[in-house]
């Protein structure tokens, strides 16, 4: 089983919002994985009580933030003549203050009402943690000296004791936290991302490990086709230029079977080279487990399709709507789909099920 840790600092990223990587999509993603057992997300009390704190403070933090804004704009010109653009962009900046404290309070809800789930794992703050955390940092077991040692201390030592008493032989942890210098060690390498290891000083106590600074790293492994760049070849460029050209000619039917007949091939192209990226570029790449958890997934999705197919209430309407069912995902990708999308996708699918079998039960009434 994989196991996930959110620190902090990514809690409060998805809060605000203020920076790539963290992107409510992507926690949305993370909720989905977590509840449909894709990995355990493991909660510390001490990121609550952290998470607590910065949900207290929030609204005096934007206010001091967006208050140097305002003054440096007014620093900005002593022109009298850009009054009026200084006036218009004080009131941009005060809008934007109110919806960001907004947002950020609903997000903390969101976030809050998750962690607190029965889906996650949570890991209480206990005396013994708390102390275990101290003999830690007397003994210099740390990366990292600093004002937020002790929590980070409590952080590795309540995630220790989880695993103490965990008895899967095949555990592996995903660690996701911006403070790298905490708990890592930055390696060399040509990629253009930057790739962190968890410090040694720590990974001797756990389990395999792999470190990301943000959500979207940490979901790599579960991405789709979706994700990849769009797709061209010299087959895909011609079909383009050839619905293109039909496209400007005046008085054109763009319901003709001609123009129906050069898009569904532009289709066809552009879904095949999806399916060869996503099968060279990702599945390829993926652990026999996860290749495994995605099979199991699809066979799920693909045996309720067929039994809301063999329904004596599916007709014509029901197709019609069976897009939306599938996350708008063509039928012919969603093998090709992300991890979380095929989730989605099953769930839904057992939620249409159960409507036409209900339905079928009332028409045998």
């Amino acid at each position: 089983m994989i196991y996930a840790f959110l620190d902090t600092n990514i809690c409060i990223r998805i809060m605000s919002q203020g920076k790539p990587g963290c992107e409510l999509n992507h926690f949305h993603s993370l909720k989905t994985l977590v509840e449909g057992n894709v990995f355990r997300l493991l909660v510390p009390e001490i990121v609550l009580l952290e998470l607590e704190k910065e949900h207290r403070v929030n609204t005096k933090e934007y206010d001091n933030e967006f208050g140097k804004l305002k003054k440096g704009l007014s620093l900005a010109t002593s022109w009298s003549e850009m009054e009026d653009v200084k006036e218009y962009l004080q009131t941009i900046i005060q809008n934007k203050k109110e919806d960001k404290i907004k947002d950020s309070k609903k997000h903390y809800f969101e976030i809050l009402e998750f962690l607190e789930s029965k889906d996650v794992e949570f890991i209480p703050f206990t005396v013994d943690i708390l102390l275990r955390g101290k003999r830690r940092l007397m003994a210099g077991r740390m990366p990292k000296h600093g004002n937020n040692s002790d929590q980070d201390a409590f952080i590795i030592e309540s995630l220790i004791s989880y695993f103490e008493k965990c008895n899967d032989e095949k555990k592996q942890l995903m660690f996701c936290s911006e403070n790298h210098k905490h708990f890592a060690l930055e390696c060399k390498s040509r990629q253009k991302d930057r790739i962190f290891n968890l410090h040694p000083i720590i990974q001797s106590d756990f389990p395999q490990s792999l470190y990301t600074i943000d959500l979207e790293r940490m979901l790599d492994f579960t991405k789709g086709y979706e994700s990849l760049p769009e797709p061209s070849n010299s087959k895909i460029t011609k079909a383009r230029q050839k619905l293109e050209e039909l496209e400007i000619i005046e008085g054109f039917d763009f319901e003709s079977d001609d123009y129906s007949e050069h898009f569904s091939n532009l289709v066809t192209l552009i879904n095949e080279e999806s399916a060869k990226q996503f099968n060279d570029e990702f599945l390829a790449k993926l652990s026999p487990e996860m290749q495994q958890k995605r099979a199991s997934l699809l066979d799920n999705a693909n045996q309720l399709l067929a039994d809301c197919r063999s329904c004596k209430s599916w007709d014509d309407k029901s197709e019609y709507k069976l897009p939306q069912w599938l996350e708008n995902v063509s039928e012919e990708m969603i093998c090709y789909t992300s991890l979380s999308n095929l989730i989605r996708i099953k769930d839904n699918l057992q939620r249409y099920f159960k409507i036409h079998e209900e339905e079928d039960s009332q028409q045998e009434k």
